[in-house]
């Protein structure tokens, strides 16, 4: 900090004094010039603190830049790492397992579009380096990723609540058709919150316009009520419900299961027979599923299960064989 005292001197003389002072309680340094026209006492003030401040300042960068490129690097390879997992192991290449694909893939695209352009906005001190469509490009990008990964989230809750709780309707409801359609509305579906709003500009206020284009080297996502509602019930509030539903209906039933297989250890002898009989017949079936294929289509093995008694026995049986074949 610099204090500059001038006073004027209106005297005669031709005499001039110098004096300079280190006060080193005050960290300050005093310059009193005297001449015969003026008079003028300058105090330059030396903060101790501006060395270390400045060396934290760089330890701080270093560690941010450190740790956002480990984020950024394990997101790329570990969500890489999913997607060739499944596309190299056949045994891999169920429907789950599809959603887990698509939504590396989203997280994948997540660490090089949003999360580079965050990484430069930190380490340039938040100074905006792309320009004004370029940031609008950014933040739909952003916006647009995210959504998707939540849409994600909430398809595997569905397809985990089919499975757990109709465990025998499971391949019939979660059919390669109903995948892609699924597939297709989570990676669609976001681009009306996301690139469609921001580039009409309807997601901002008017001042926030006026204020980006005078200052293109800032990047700013600043949102309007409407918008604030409509995207975060889209990308938050509508999926984070459907899952809590799904997932609290999975636990229901989980423990409705367990509290079964107790009871069934303590059942009578008689109902554990019935069970092993049928258990018994599936399993003979089950050996038997080559011949079936090759002489007879779906609809006779379909017809090979009619002779189970109930017709809960023969739909498990029929799903036994169905999905096998």
């Amino acid at each position: 900090m610099n204090e500059i005292i001038i006073i004027p001197n209106l005297g005669n003389g031709a005499e001039e004094n110098t004096s300079i002072a280190f006060n080193k309680s005050l960290n300050r340094t005093d310059y009193n010039y005297n001449n015969t026209f003026y008079s003028y006492t300058t105090t330059l003030e030396v903060d101790s603190d501006t060395i270390p401040r400045s060396w934290f300042f760089f330890i701080l960068v270093s560690l941010k830049t450190m740790i956002m490129v480990l984020i950024i690097v394990a997101a790329l390879f570990g969500n890489l790492l999913v997607i060739v997992s499944v596309m190299r192991h056949r045994k891999l290449r169920v429907i789950t397992n599809y959603f887990v694909v698509s939504l590396a893939l989203a997280d994948m695209l997540v660490a090089i579009w949003a999360m580079c352009f965050n990484f430069s906005v930190e380490i340039t001190g938040g100074i905006w380096l792309f320009g004004y469509f370029m940031c609008d490009v950014w933040n739909s990008l952003d916006v647009y990723f995210s959504t998707a990964s939540i849409l994600h989230l909430c398809c595997i809750s569905v397809d985990r609540y089919y499975a757990i709780v109709q465990p025998l309707d499971y391949p019939l409801i979660m059919t390669n058709s109903r995948l892609a359609v699924m597939l297709s509305v989570v990676w669609c579906s976001p681009a009306l919150v996301s690139f469609l709003p921001i580039f009409m500009e309807w997601y901002t206020t008017e001042e926030n316009l006026i204020f980006r284009k005078k200052n293109p080297h800032l990047c700013s996502f600043t949102v309007n009520r409407t918008y604030s509602v409509i995207s975060s019930s889209v990308s938050f509030w509508v999926p984070g419900m459907v899952m809590i539903f799904m997932y609290y209906r999975i636990y229901v039933e989980a423990d409705r299961q367990e509290r079964m297989l107790y009871s069934a250890r303590s059942s009578k002898p008689a109902h554990g027979f019935v069970q092993y009989n049928l258990i018994t017949q599936i399993l003979e079936l089950k050996r038997t599923k080559s011949a079936i294929s090759t002489r007879f289509n779906r609809r006779s093995a379909d017809r090979g299960c009619g002779a189970l008694s109930s017709r809960q026995d023969t739909r498990l049986c029929t799903y036994v064989i169905g999905y096998e074949l």
